[in-house]
């Protein structure tokens, strides 16, 4: 039963399915990142955790540097906005 709990609580698949079928396109983004190695889904090691952040940083990095920007400025676009967000939270 614990098995099938800890399963369902970290299918991500299911969950992008179905934000991704409720949502508008432009307001839900997956940013899912090559992870190198694997790591206990409770590991609070700080290297790890560390290591997390940066891939983070990148995969977002690498979405807004492939954004297409439809706007005069690119600070007032609500999409790169929202990545920029995402990447000061990672950058904590």
């Amino acid at each position: 039963m614990l098995d099938h709990l800890i399963s369902s609580s970290t299918d991500t698949e299911d969950v992008h399915t179905l934000l991704s079928g409720l949502l508008p396109s432009n307001r839900y983004y997956r940013v899912n990142p090559f992870l190198p190695r694997t790591s206990a889904i409770d590991d609070t090691n700080e290297s790890t955790l560390q290591e997390l952040r940066e891939l983070g940083k990148n995969a977002v990095n690498e979405i807004l540097s492939t954004t297409t920007i439809t706007t005069s400025s690119a600070s007032s676009n609500p999409t790169n906005l929202r990545f920029q967000n995402l990447l000061a939270s990672l950058t904590k």
